[in-house]
């Protein structure tokens, strides 16, 4: 029996960022920048990119499981990006430690960790996306802790 993830391809992707104009409950999408964004700035909404990464997986593990397409640009966070234009394939120098520190990411915020995987996708130019699956969660639900735990698990601080 095959696997879902045999088959993601340069094409899939492709046609996820081009023909699909919103995210769903089930799909989303990270630009490249943000996939090597520092780790510890602060998005508006107050998160780190580190607590971030936790949340988004998290948030599917909670629910019906999904996917997240990093290296394709969100059309509501960046409605001035053609459709071409959000294709972001990620530099294939960085993709190693980049996927070692999202999964030290979600392992450090997200309690209890989800169950997650990441896959590359490579781009005949150049480059690669990186492709998150979550499945859905029987340890649901998970949260994402204010600091990172090093220890395993999380209590909170009186």
């Amino acid at each position: 029996m095959s696997s879902p993830t045999n088959s993601l391809t340069e094409a899939s992707v492709r046609s996820w960022g081009e023909g699909l104009s919103e995210e769903s409950e089930l799909l989303e999408f990270k630009a490249a920048d943000a996939f090597g964004a520092s780790r510890r700035d602060r998005k508006p909404n107050g998160w780190t990119q580190m607590q971030e990464r936790a949340k988004d997986v998290a948030a599917f593990a909670n629910s019906r499981g999904g996917l997240i397409v990093l290296g394709v640009n969100d059309v509501a966070a960046s409605s001035s990006v053609s459709e071409e234009g959000r294709l972001q394939p990620l530099d294939p120098d960085r993709i190693d430690a980049a996927i070692e520190q999202y999964r030290k990411d979600v392992s450090a915020y997200a309690q209890p960790i989800p169950l997650f995987d990441l896959f590359t996708v490579p781009v005949a130019n150049g480059g690669s996306y990186v492709v998150v699956v979550v499945p859905p969660s029987v340890q649901a639900p998970h949260r994402v802790c204010p600091r990172a735990e090093r220890s395993g698990w999380w209590s909170p601080t009186v």
